[in-house]
């Protein structure tokens, strides 16, 4: 199995997002406003983090996107400051509810999201799209 890239698939899950929203650059000053527009947009969106009612994908899909990626959970663990006495509560619980893949890949969906923001707005730019202040 290969290893699963995060932040190349949410990136191209932005890219598509980007696309059918039309969004449009020249709203925004700067990458920086668009970044900060788009991490409060896309933070609870399914299709990009899975952080929202449905998740990102199945149970299964989830394992096997973890694959590998043990180190991204624990990095995310880590920056959303889960490694404290709740994470045990947290683990249980998601264990119970079988869903325990699907709520760590969502964990590393966010704590790549900037990242894979940042990727996409590069990408966008290269496509000619311009910046308010351009």
């Amino acid at each position: 199995m290969n290893k699963y890239n995060y932040v190349e698939e949410i990136t191209d899950d932005i890219l598509n997002w980007l696309e059918e929203n039309e969004f449009d650059l020249s709203k925004f000053d700067d990458r920086e406003d668009a970044e900060s527009f788009l991490h409060d947009e896309l933070w609870a969106e399914d299709d990009i983090t899975g952080n929202g009612s449905d998740g990102y994908a199945s149970e299964e899909e989830c394992e096997e996107f973890l694959c590998h990626n043990l180190n991204l959970l624990f990095n995310a663990l880590f920056e959303f400051g889960e490694l404290e006495e709740s994470l045990l509560d947290d683990l249980h619980k998601h264990y119970k509810e079988k869903d325990l893949a699907r709520w760590a890949d969502c964990m590393i969906r966010c704590y790549v999201l900037d990242s894979a923001i940042e990727n996409a707005l590069i990408t966008w730019e290269g496509y000619g799209f311009k910046y308010k202040k351009s």
